[in-house]
This record gives C-alpha cells, sequence and structure tokens, in this order.
C-alpha cells in the first residue's frame, strides 16, 4: 500500500474494556504509522448501555460513511459485530465496495457462526471478495459451512494482542506455596462461569482441599454481586477479589494463581485474551471447549463444565502448561498471518519484541 493512503477501522475500542475492542484497538495500534487511520468507534456509550440513545452509534456509522465517502480510502479494517450492531456497520461496508475499498473483515464472535444468521449473511455477500481474518481452524470452517464456502481466509492467533510478562514477573511464575490458588478474570458474570468458579472452589474447600480463589474484574450485575458475597462467606480470607485491574496490574495478579479457571458459556465467545494472558506466563488452564478454546494453546477444553468438572480437574492434578518455543512459533506464525492482509508494523504489537 502507498505511503499516505487512508484507512478507515470499524469496530469497538475501549472503554468499555472487553476482548474485541482490545483486540481492534490493538490492530489499529500496530498499523504503519505512516498511513492515516481514521477510527469509527462502535462501542456503546453509558447511556446506550442503558438503551437510552441509537442516536449515537447512527452517528457514528454516518460518520465513517463519510470518511469511506470523502477520503482517499483503500483499506476498510472492519470489526464484524456479534448481533443487531451488524445493521449499523452495513452501509459502511456496502460504500466500501462500491468505492472500490479494500475490505478486511476480523471475526471475534462466534454468535453468528454457531448458527446462520440473515443479516450476518447480508454483510458476507456484501464483503465476499475481501478477505476475512479468524482465530482459528474450527472458525473459518464454520465460515466456510455457514456463509462463503470460497471466501479468503487467515487465521491469525490472539497470541500477538497479548502482552508478555516482564522477566521479573517471570521469575515469580512456578514457585507457589502448598496451597492451591484458583484464578479467574473476566468481566464478572454468570454467563463467563462466574457462579462455576466459585462452586467449585467452595466445594474444594468444604471437602477439605487446601484452595483459594482469586477474581479479577468488574461485576455484571447485582446477581454476581450476590454470587461474590456468597463466596467471601464461605471462602472468608481464602478469597481475593480485586475488583477492575489494569493492564499494568496482570502480572501481580497471575503472580499468585496456580490453576486458571474460565468455564465461559457466553454466547460471543472465540478466542479470549485472558486465557493467553495465562497462558504466556506458564499457567495452566481449564476452560469450556466454546470458540476456539479447545484449539488454544495450553488449555483443557470441556464441553459445558459444571463445580463437579473442575474438582475433578483439580484432584487429578492434570497440569498442560505450554512450551515456551510452541508460544512463541505461534506469535512468529501469527504475525506473520497479520502482515500478509494488512499494512502493520511489526514492532508495534504487544506480542512482538521489535
Amino acid at each position: 500500500m502507498d505511503r499516505g493512503t487512508d484507512v478507515v477501522a470499524v469496530g469497538p475500542f475501549p472503554p468499555p474494556v472487553h476482548g474485541a475492542a482490545l483486540i481492534t484497538d490493538r490492530v489499529v495500534d500496530s498499523i504503519d504509522p505512516h498511513l492515516v487511520v481514521h477510527r469509527a468507534d462502535f462501542s456503546p456509550t453509558a447511556r446506550e448501555r442503558c438503551g437510552l440513545s441509537l442516536a449515537g452509534r447512527l452517528w457514528r456509522s454516518v460518520w465513517a460513511v463519510r470518511h469511506v465517502l470523502s477520503r482517499s480510502c483503500q483499506l476498510l479494517y472492519l470489526s464484524v459485530p456479534g448481533g443487531y450492531g451488524v445493521l449499523l456497520v452495513l452501509p459502511v461496508a456496502v460504500v466500501a465496495r462500491l468505492r472500490g475499498c479494500r475490505i478486511v473483515c476480523h471475526h471475534n464472535s462466534f454468535a453468528y457462526l454457531s448458527r446462520r444468521r440473515r443479516l450476518h449473511a447480508l454483510l458476507f455477500r456484501v464483503t465476499r471478495s475481501g478477505t476475512h481474518i479468524t482465530g482459528c481452524v474450527s472458525m473459518s470452517a464454520l465460515m466456510r459451512k455457514r456463509y462463503v464456502p470460497t471466501a479468503t481466509m487467515v487465521e491469525v492467533s490472539n497470541s500477538i494482542f497479548v502482552r508478555p510478562p516482564t522477566d521479573a514477573a517471570s521469575s515469580r511464575f512456578g514457585h507457589r506455596q502448598s496451597r492451591l490458588v484458583l484464578g479467574h478474570l473476566s468481566n464478572l458474570s454468570v454467563a463467563k462461569g462466574l457462579d462455576v468458579v466459585v462452586d467449585a472452589a467452595v466445594n474444594l474447600v468444604e471437602s477439605g482441599a487446601d484452595v483459594a480463589l482469586r477474581l479479577a474484574g468488574p461485576l455484571d450485575s447485582e446477581v454476581e454481586e450476590r454470587i461474590v458475597q456468597r463466596a467471601a462467606s464461605k471462602l472468608g480470607a481464602r478469597l481475593s477479589y480485586w475488583g477492575r485491574i489494569s493492564q499494568e496490574q496482570l502480572d501481580e495478579f497471575f503472580a499468585g494463581v496456580d490453576l486458571f479457571v474460565f468455564p465461559s458459556r457466553y454466547v460471543n465467545e472465540a478466542l479470549p485474551l485472558v486465557v493467553l494472558e495465562a497462558v504466556s506466563r506458564g499457567i495452566p488452564c481449564v476452560a469450556s471447549d466454546v470458540g476456539c478454546l479447545g484449539e488454544m494453546l495450553g488449555t483443557v477444553a470441556i464441553p459445558d463444565p459444571g463445580p463437579s468438572d473442575v474438582v475433578s480437574f483439580v484432584r487429578r492434578g492434570e497440569r498442560r502448561v505450554v512450551d515456551r518455543d510452541a508460544l512463541a512459533h505461534d506469535r512468529d506464525t501469527a504475525v506473520d498471518a497479520l502482515a500478509s492482509v494488512l499494512p502493520i508494523d511489526r514492532s508495534r504489537l504487544p506480542g512482538t519484541h521489535g
């Protein structure tokens, strides 16, 4: 791509902080700094999350269309929404195709892959000549089955969007106390499996196991607040709740975790960054077999895990830790794949070192 070419990037950007927003932000940050990038942020504001205003999101859609029309846009980077937000990005994709812009769609949701959806089928028809970034082989296979058998697809592991732990922090991992510490980090919700994690920890402690639980992330609603309150009453000092943490606090949080538990049942779950954050630190993980988790490095994936599945896993003492060479190879392959479809500066990716 020639110097000075405009790129229009459409998708969610933090805040709020969640996997898709972080990925979109880090992809766009990695684009060659000599290029001019116009961001169209489709993250809902606090008012919009309460359903009080659709006008803001409609305006952002119009704004993105305006940039595609009025600028020398040669590339549209589109983070595909999992739900009805696809209605807001469809006009942008249509205009980009009519203008002859190259379109790259990044898929971070399994919601429209688990079953075919008409609105997404329409988006795939509009973008059929573009390139589609997926996170794993099974994601690409489902996309071809549901929508576009002949689409150009590139698989890019999310490992390149995870910031490697510092050397000082890495040296702490593996030096454990006798007590087993379970860890769970997410936007804490029942959909992400908070109830399963808490029930498993309580069951282990009540059966005499020397186990503690470390939780981090914002609570989704009063339902989750009650779950954490119940955990506190049952576990006492064995529960450590950190609340919302920053990227800079990840090393400290994971340094005290022996086993990361992620029994998510979230409909959009694809390739969660938090699991890779744990894997990159040499922490074994047990997770639900949804999205790309079954293919993710260093995880043990269980279909629809309940508390008893987690308890059984802990008692078996099974530990699968990713080999550092395998993780480095995964990152190198992903960087090459991303660079084949987007004009990136490799040194700007958080999972690389120049």
